[in-house]
């Protein structure tokens, strides 16, 4: 009787084998197109421990989930040996990789920096597939830029954010590095400057305050400071005179409307370029805008996005009024659409902001009228705090200190923490 059983079952117990050692092939999850999967991954791969989660669920789910827990690799100090070690173990993996952030913030020791670029080009040499890149906290070096040699003729999106270089050349040599680029946003490149102390506490800036590297290190970075009586370049202008042909899209974050200097009288028009993006549009940010557009030349730009932080005070109908002076027809023949962008916190009520709105409309009622006008309302978190501490950054820091102090303790004690330790240093 029993035998009889087993053999009745014994192809569908073969089966179940089959099916075991394929797995690809027997769940139907596995059977969605590429296009569905891609759709379902946008919803939580922003979220890491869900994404984590979600390949951890089963065999076939981390079948399928594995592969994009690697299109975006963050690379640490403390990181990148250990990354090494699982894309030399799993070299199927590397491949999926498009989106790689290089990230010193934690640890920006630059001997530190020096010492891991070995190991860093042997990371980067095995991606194949990477076109967007993301640099925090990094020292220029001629090893930095060997490192990346072999990464950066493919990539297309660039973001640079606290970058640190010796001289001019250096930042010339470092962009020139990136031939095929279409997207370049700048977060910040230092000149380590002594007036930016209490403004940009940021580690790496801190370090070489601390004069814990050499001396010539800290002589060549102060050089970088414009001269009031004369034209002289700065970090940003080395870099916007030496942007490929190929870049179309051009972004500057908030963190840059105190650092940069106005560039030189030297022109470039950088005719390539369609899309500017302005993230920073505070008081001191509108007058910086309005130097900007007078030393650098882009006939080319089609588009340009203003974005504004909340709270929208007093001085955005005369910021406003600044702003619709830059966009003439002379420095901009194409110019297209232009974009006004209030960010507002998540709590906010979207119609206490409509007023300005109708402003800007009856401001720019030329651009309203041919449809060239675009107005957004957009929430994000937290953007409260975010609106206070970048209006608070042309105050100073110790004004900066008293104002964020009734919005956001938590933050304020970050940053005052920082203070304490470049005062004490």
């Amino acid at each position: 009787m029993v035998t009889s059983i087993l053999k009745s079952y014994k192809p569908r117990l073969w089966m179940r084998k089959k099916l075991s050692k394929d797995p690809s092939d027997s769940h139907p999850i596995l059977r969605l197109p590429q296009e569905l999967w891609d759709e379902i991954v946008g919803y939580i791969d922003r979220d890491w421990a869900a994404f984590s989660a979600c390949s951890l669920t089963c065999r076939a789910w981390a079948t399928a989930f594995r592969p994009y827990l690697f299109r975006h690799l963050r690379l640490t100090a403390h990181s990148l040996a250990h990354i090494q070690q699982i894309l030399h173990s799993n070299a199927h993996l590397a491949k999926f990789t498009t989106r790689v952030t290089i990230d010193y913030e934690a640890d920006p020791s630059v001997l530190l920096q020096l010492r891991q670029h070995t190991v860093l080009a042997n990371v980067l040499s095995i991606l194949p597939n990477v076109t967007q890149l993301k640099l925090l906290s990094l020292a220029v070096t001629p090893s930095l830029i060997s490192a990346l040699s072999t990464l950066s003729p493919r990539v297309r999106e660039l973001t640079l954010g606290c970058l640190v270089a010796t001289s001019l050349e250096a930042y010339a040599q470092f962009i020139r590095a990136f031939p095929h680029l279409r997207t370049l946003s700048f977060e910040g490149v230092s000149s380590v400057l002594w007036g930016y102390w209490d403004v940009y506490p940021t580690l790496l800036i801190r370090l070489m305050l601390q004069r814990r590297l050499k001396c010539g290190w800290q002589r060549a970075t102060d050089r970088l400071l414009a001269r009031v009586n004369g034209d002289h370049p700065t970090a940003l202008d080395a870099i916007i005179q030496n942007i490929p042909p190929s870049l179309e899209s051009l972004c500057l974050e908030s963190w840059t409307s105190s650092i940069f200097h106005p560039p030189v009288s030297y022109r470039t028009d950088h005719t390539s370029v369609r899309s500017l993006e302005l993230r920073f549009m505070t008081r001191v940010g509108v007058y910086w805008s309005s130097t900007f557009f007078c030393y650098t030349t882009m006939t080319g730009i089609r588009e340009i996005s203003f974005h504004f932080y909340i709270p929208v005070d007093v001085n955005f109908e005369g910021m406003v009024r600044s702003l619709s002076l830059m966009l003439e027809p002379l420095t901009f023949p194409q110019l297209q659409t232009v974009t006004f962008m209030i960010w507002i916190a998540q709590t906010d009520r979207v119609e206490d902001y409509t007023a300005n709105l109708e402003l800007i409309r009856e401001i720019l009622p030329d651009l309203h009228a041919a449809g060239s006008l675009v107005l957004r309302i957009l929430r994000k978190r937290y953007a409260a705090e975010i609106g206070m501490y970048r209006c608070a950054l042309d105050l100073g820091a110790r004004a900066y200190l008293v104002f964020l102090h009734a919005v956001s303790t938590e933050l304020n004690d970050r940053i005052e923490s920082d203070m304490v330790d470049l005062i004490i240093q």
